[in-house]
């Protein structure tokens, strides 16, 4: 968890600092952000990537085998991407799509970060630091809820192996 959290951070640093070399290189003007947004966007992106991490954990406590593992990643990111408001703007998503998205931790991550700039689905509250808290604490109790998940899940596998694959011990037999 260490070594992912670590690697999780230089990689929200170098996206953060990606984010400014393109702004500038585009002429983008810096006059609407100040250390306070910065800053609490990037505890944003470190929360989602903490939760990011504590889903790899419950999927490796799982014992699900690689294949599994890939391709609930693939469908899970998909589906985060399609319904927070990432790949296209929330008011073109049709109702279910935002009632699903609103399930899941993408759309918590992009409503923390419209709040602190008072962009995008705070544009009519402008910039409310503690709506940031609640929709960041959200994605948190996400990470803690798959930490939990996973440290259960992997003591089941250790107490009960029959219960977590119950065919290699009608093999056995």
């Amino acid at each position: 968890m260490l070594t992912c959290g670590t690697f999780g951070l230089l990689v929200c640093a170098a996206y953060t600092a990606v984010t400014f070399l393109l702004m500038a290189l585009a002429g983008v003007s810096f006059t609407g952000l100040n250390a306070v947004n910065v800053g609490l966007s990037f505890v944003s992106l470190m929360v989602y990537t903490l939760m990011a991490i504590a889903c790899g954990f419950l999927l490796g406590s799982s014992g699900f085998n690689e294949m599994a593992t890939n391709g609930f990643v693939n469908v899970f990111a998909l589906l985060v991407m399609f319904t927070s408001g990432m790949a296209f703007p929330v008011d073109m998503m049709p109702d279910p799509m935002i009632i699903i998205g609103k399930l899941l931790p993408g759309w918590w991550l992009c409503s923390s970060i419209d709040h602190v700039f008072g962009l995008g689905t705070a544009s009519s509250s402008g910039v409310d630091y503690g709506a940031w808290a609640s929709s960041t604490g959200l994605v948190a109790m996400f990470a803690v809820a798959f930490i939990c998940l996973g440290l259960a899940l992997g003591r089941i596998r250790r107490a009960r192996p029959t219960l977590a694959s119950p065919a290699t011990t009608q093999l056995a037999k």
